[in-house]
């Protein structure tokens, strides 16, 4: 089993944030409905940025295979979680059902079907809503709103409560074969329990669930409960990567590192493992790691040649491996009815500018963009933009609005503009705005271009003429 070694995990390093809204524990776990033994594949999205959906943490020190009977049985716990929860000693406010729904259950009290039962109405209850006994009225409820403050913590509570009973499950049923799914859906409200707490800022939680997911695999490497514990491990460092990639680039670091652990520990899980890779070679390069993130994307070409992920990144690593390249495949039919030949800025540095009217961030650079066009231009400096929005209307209304000239590469039909836009799908573009900059021989000097660099870029494409 490969593993990544310590000092690269920022997680591992025991520096996860306490800052992290606990807003993200309602958004990503306890207190949400989610399907019981199941976790959905998704992608998160950012603005102006579309990512796959979207880690690596360090493997933690060798621990022992779940053992029947004990608490300790391989999946860690916390001080406060050593001592078992029965089901009817839990504290504070009743969140489950009445003594009818009990007996809808049909299991017996305390056994792992309930256990797993109580899981599931813990997580599917409202969190600002909250059943409580009515005094003097033996096996009736009432509903009692909870402030903000207290819907926080009544998630933490549920959370741990989870813990607790997700424990009670796996160590009864860690040696039956036939308890295989009660095992499983155990694991799933574990780590998901976990997670939350993690990315409400206990940052123990996040060391236990990267130890419950070598322990795991340890304990059968090809099983569902490991890759479920691995794919959780891999988004909480999504998700970490999201939060702090901009102050903490170890956070991003780490994120393509588990990514790619996962990949190699789960080779038959390719749907995961290549989404995986995709959301955090799009985060490198989005916190600006390039070298990570072209790891990744490499390692989907070679991992899944035979899969729709291998074509999607075809486009990205031809992108990524442009700088220095001469740009042969480049043109396009213009706004204007015409048609650009890149043959005809021979000679001429071109700025190309993958762009939408209705990014932000364009918006500020335009500016910036307009005054370098007018002061070069006479110099023989040139842009050409790859527009990526649909309305043609629009597009001509913005342009006119704000002095654009460039020409524009935009296609008449419907099927071919945004993200499907010929020239931004075979270099894998999805982020605007992209700035490439190449020099009157059709060298790629870069690609992309940071803003900051524009002017000094467009100085020595235009000395080394």
């Amino acid at each position: 089993m490969k593993r990544i070694s310590p000092e690269h995990s920022s997680i591992a390093n025991g520096r996860l944030s306490t800052g992290l809204l606990l807003g993200l524990a309602l958004a990503s776990g306890c207190g949400n409905g989610t399907p019981t033994g199941t976790v959905a594949e998704g992608q998160s999205s950012a603005d102006e940025v579309q990512t796959a959906a979207l880690t690596e943490l360090a493997a933690p020190p060798a621990l022992q295979p779940i053992d029947s009977g004990k608490p300790d049985s391989g999946i860690v716990l916390t001080a406060g979680e050593k001592k078992k929860v029965d089901p009817g000693d839990d504290e504070g406010v009743d969140v489950f059902a009445t003594d009818d729904d009990e007996k809808d259950l049909k299991v017996a009290p305390g056994s792992p079907e309930a256990l797993l039962r109580e899981m599931a109405r813990l997580k599917s209850a409202p969190v600002d809503v909250v059943k409580e006994p009515v005094p003097g009225k033996p096996g009736q409820f009432q509903e009692r709103k909870l402030t903000e403050q207290q819907s926080v913590a009544e998630v933490s509570r549920r959370c741990h409560l989870i813990i607790d009973k997700a424990m009670q499950v796996i160590v009864a049923t860690t040696k039956d074969a036939s308890k295989e799914t009660l095992f499983n859906n155990a694991v799933h409200y574990l780590c998901d329990a976990r997670m939350s707490l993690a990315l409400a800022g206990e940052k123990e939680q996040a060391d236990l669930l990267s130890r419950d997911a070598v322990s795991l695999h340890r304990r059968k490497a090809d099983s569902f409960a490991a890759s479920e514990a691995g794919y959780k491990v891999v988004l909480l460092s999504q998700t970490l990567a999201e939060q702090q990639g901009k102050q903490d680039p170890n956070t991003v670091i780490a994120c393509a590192r588990q990514a790619r652990l996962f990949a190699e520990n789960f080779p038959s899980q390719t749907n995961r493992g290549a989404i995986a890779l995709m959301t955090a070679g799009r985060l490198c390069e989005f916190f600006n790691q390039p070298a990570e993130g072209k790891i990744c994307y490499e390692l989907v070409e070679s991992k899944y040649p035979k899969t729709p992920f291998a074509d999607e990144v075809a486009g990205i690593l031809r992108r990524i491996r442009l700088p220095g390249q001469t740009l042969t495949e480049f043109g396009g039919p213009t706004l204007d009815g015409g048609f650009f030949n890149l043959s005809d800025y021979r000679g001429r540095p071109l700025l190309i500018v993958f762009w939408s009217k209705d990014s932000g961030t364009f918006n500020q650079h335009l500016p910036q963009l307009l005054a370098m066009e007018k002061k070069y231009g006479q110099q023989g400096f040139s842009v050409v933009g790859i527009n990526m929005d649909r309305d043609e209307l629009g597009l001509e209304e913005y342009m006119g609005k704000n002095g654009i000239a460039w020409r524009q590469i935009f296609h008449s039909s419907p099927n071919q503009r945004g993200t499907r836009n010929p020239v931004a799908a075979h270099y894998g573009v999805t982020n605007v705005p992209t700035y490439w900059l190449i020099d009157g021989n059709a060298r790629v000097l870069a690609a992309p271009l940071p803003i900051e660099q524009l002017e000094s870029g467009i100085q020595y494409a235009l000395k080394a003429r």
